[in-house]
């Protein structure tokens, strides 16, 4: 390809773009919701349409600068819609963050009836057997499931939801009652 060659093709992208101009803005304008970026957007067709044309001769320049156009507005919100998610999840952390700073300290009041209501449950479950008061905090305080505590005290799933079922209600009749307050 000559000098005069590339310098005919320049100026007939040239002429192709000043042409068509107005209808690629209002196109891309009408899938990415912005005049601006839609004239951004059409800048940077012409701009990738020349330098296309000065390696290889683009057969049918008009399609190729409206497909690289469209192209270029659908990376476009590709990419604003990942700038986008990571934004909302951002902010979902900060507040998230921000809500367990928060509640993450107990007032004094707060902490010394923690605190009470923790020695009083000590209190009950040291007047029941040992081994109900065991399952009933692996399963409560450390999360066990029933299985879990079966195979550890080598008994049966249903024997262990009888004794944290009798432990709760021993606990609670003993709260209640008059003479543990």
């Amino acid at each position: 390809m000559t000098s005069s060659t590339v310098n005919i093709l320049q100026t007939d992208i040239d002429s192709l773009y000043l042409t068509h101009q107005q209808t690629l803005i209002h196109i891309l304008r009408g899938m990415v919701g912005c005049h601006q970026t839609a004239e951004d957007l059409t800048q940077e067709a012409y701009l990738k349409v020349s330098v296309a044309s000065a390696k290889k001769i683009i057969e049918y320049p008009q399609p190729y600068l409206y497909q690289t156009a469209k192209n270029l507005a659908l990376d476009y919100l590709r990419k604003q819609k990942v700038r986008n998610t990571k934004l909302v999840e951002s902010e979902k952390m900060d507040d998230l963050s921000y809500e367990q700073i928060r509640d993450s300290a107990p007032t004094p009041e707060i902490a010394t009836q923690a605190s009470q209501e923790l020695n009083q449950l000590l209190n009950l479950l040291e007047k029941q057997p040992k081994r109900r008061s065991e399952m009933l905090i692996l399963n409560r305080i450390h999360g066990w499931k029933h299985g879990e505590i079966a195979e550890h005290f080598g008994v049966s799933k249903s024997a262990v939801e009888k004794n944290i079922r009798i432990a709760l209600a021993h606990c609670l009749v003993l709260k209640l009652s008059p003479h543990d307050c």
